[in-house]
């Protein structure tokens, strides 16, 4: 599932700038998607699988640079029947999508790389901070009566409490 998550995210980052960058040039959405889905299965395994945990961060910075734009200039000259400069093309995607790894690295060294089990999905846990808390009085005091009267009312409630049990 942790990796469902991840492959979602990238897959979200790699098409919307794929979307951005490729329909300038009249190019179909079938096509886009399809470079989409194919860069972002290759360089989730190769990049993000194998060269992080094994080559570091920088080392995965460089070879998803290098992967995306030979898989995008590749795919596109392939595919793209529209007169375009496809050089370009790609070498604008790399560097965008290259700019997005940056921090989707982050998250996978400490989602799916690490042993820790908290979350895969950002910003949800399993643990939850925020809990509520009860306290011992049935009502608060009423800020009318003095603290003479307060502590009376207190009093009564307690020595209630403890009759009914």
């Amino acid at each position: 599932m942790k990796h469902f998550w991840a492959l979602l995210i990238k897959f979200t980052s790699v098409a919307i700038v794929l979307f951005s960058i490729l329909s300038i040039f009249n190019i179909g959405v079938g096509t886009i998607l399809f470079i989409s889905i194919v860069t972002t299965l290759v360089a989730y395994v190769l990049g993000d699988l194998y060269i992080l945990p094994k080559m570091g961060t920088i080392a995965a910075i460089v070879g998803d640079f290098g992967l995306t734009f030979g898989l995008v200039w590749i795919l596109c000259e392939l595919f793209v029947t529209t007169p375009m400069n496809t050089l370009s093309a790609s070498l604008f995607c790399a560097l965008a999508i290259t700019a997005v790894e940056v921090f989707f690295h982050l998250y996978v060294r400490n989602h799916i790389l690490s042993n820790n089990a908290d979350s895969f999905i950002p910003t949800v846990t399993k643990y939850d901070s925020l809990t509520t808390e009860f306290s011992k009085e049935i009502s608060p005091v009423n800020n009318k009566t003095n603290s003479r009267d307060g502590n009376k009312n207190m009093q009564n409630q307690r020595s209630a409490m403890e009759d009914k049990k």
